[in-house]
């Protein structure tokens, strides 16, 4: 069984840490899988590059040409929102490496034109680390409802008409979509949902199977040491919190998190912050903060999940992210608001703490108690992940859903 998962780009961001973690766990099990990338950024030889040769350089560029309809209509704005219009000749490089089965994950960046997979004979499975699979065009719906019926008026583009960009590109989708062998995973209940109350993906088998982690690299190690070797005070409360430009992006409620910081009464803490190379610490902020960088090696991102008492992620919308399921697999609870894929992940008193949605006073309580039963909640947090999250549970999932597939072509 041949397996060859899509992905723009196979490290560097959520979907793409999710989709190899995948790919390496089916290896683990002895599946002949294999990664097509547009960038390659590992020096793994089941990573394969399309295009090749001289195109390779133009890689970076499709990017911006595919994001040109958009900015045409508003130049000035960085939207959140992707066309897929470049025509990429992607299905001879995929006829070349003869899959049994296509597993699609994040093909944006210019990357795959949907068009193009009408040409393939094999199964598709398609993961849906966001949500621009069922809508037409945007990544994060935010409060808007229009994918359950038809896209238009599109907030994300500031579109005051029905038949803008979104509505065509929705339009679009279900063309393709209808003559597609497609089978939908959802990472989480919540995705899973949305998907199924959507117009383009209502009539699409789904399962649920979650992101998976090497629970050998993220587990837990004595605090006191984790804290020595990043320099950090063994007497402290560190809350962690982090993700890419952590406190730049918006919806990962850096500004929330602000306003319950100012309500703990606990002077011994500390604020660690990655994601970030440096933090001007804005007024009215009551306690330190320490910007930790960028990590990229996941064994440091361990060692620092393990100086924490918890991990703090108080994002608007989050699928199943790959940051709290590190944390409790190291051991350290997990306070979120109970929104999108964190009641999969959380286990309310259990784990960690789920707020009331964006009630920052309840978020206050929560990191304060979660803080005062640290060492209480870190057995329970270790168990979840591996009853979960580990990579070999989730490889064993797909392995069951690709046979499924195979058995039904």
């Amino acid at each position: 069984m041949r397996i060859l998962h899509i992905n723009t780009t196979d490290t560097g961001g959520g979907a793409a840490i999710a989709a190899y973690r995948i790919h390496d766990g089916l290896l683990k099990h002895g599946i002949d899988s294999s990664f097509l990338v547009q960038e390659k950024r590992s020096f793994s030889s089941s990573v394969y590059v399309h295009p090749q040769n001289f195109l390779r350089r133009f890689a970076k560029y499709r990017s911006m040409i595919d994001k040109l309809p958009v900015k045409l209509r508003d130049p000035l704005k960085t939207r959140r929102f992707s066309v897929n219009w470049l025509p990429s000749g992607i299905p001879e490089k995929i006829k070349n490496l003869n899959p049994d089965i296509v597993h699609l994950h994040y093909i944006n960046n210019g990357f795959v034109r949907l068009e193009e997979l009408k040409r393939l004979n094999v199964p598709i499975v398609w993961t849906l680390h966001d949500q621009w699979p069922f809508t037409g065009g945007c990544h994060l719906i935010c409060n808007c409802r229009r994918f359950t019926y038809q896209c238009g008026y599109c907030p994300e583009l500031n579109s005051k008409h029905y038949k803008d960009l979104s509505y065509k590109n929705h339009l679009r989708k279900q063309s393709i979509y209808e003559r597609l062998p497609l089978t939908i995973v959802a990472p989480s209940q919540w995705i899973g949902s949305l998907a199924k109350n959507s117009s383009l993906l209502s009539k699409e088998t789904l399962y649920v199977i979650s992101n998976g982690i090497d629970t050998n690299t993220f587990t837990p190690t004595n605090k006191k040491y984790a804290r020595k070797q990043l320099h950090l005070s063994p007497h402290k409360k560190y809350l962690l919190f982090g993700a890419i430009h952590a406190t730049n992006n918006r919806n990962k409620g850096w500004d929330l998190l602000q306003q319950a910081i100012n309500q703990l009464s606990d002077r011994d803490i500390e604020i660690l912050i990655f994601g970030i190379t440096s933090f001007k610490k804005p007024p009215g902020l009551k306690y330190p903060v320490h910007a930790m960088g960028f990590i990229k090696d996941e064994v440091q991102m361990a060692q620092l999940y393990n100086t924490a008492d918890c991990f703090v992620l108080p994002s608007r919308q989050e699928n199943l992210p790959n940051t709290a399921i590190e944390s409790l697999a190291c051991g350290t609870p997990v306070v979120a608001f109970d929104i999108g894929g964190f009641p999969d992940i959380i286990d309310h008193k259990h784990n960690g703490y789920l707020a009331e949605p964006f009630n920052t006073d309840d978020l206050a309580y929560g990191i304060q108690w979660c803080i005062s039963q640290s060492n209480n909640l870190s057995l329970e947090s270790r168990k979840k992940a591996l009853a979960t999250f580990s990579t070999e549970k989730v490889a064993q999932g797909y392995i069951a859903l690709y046979q499924s597939l195979q058995r039904e072509s």
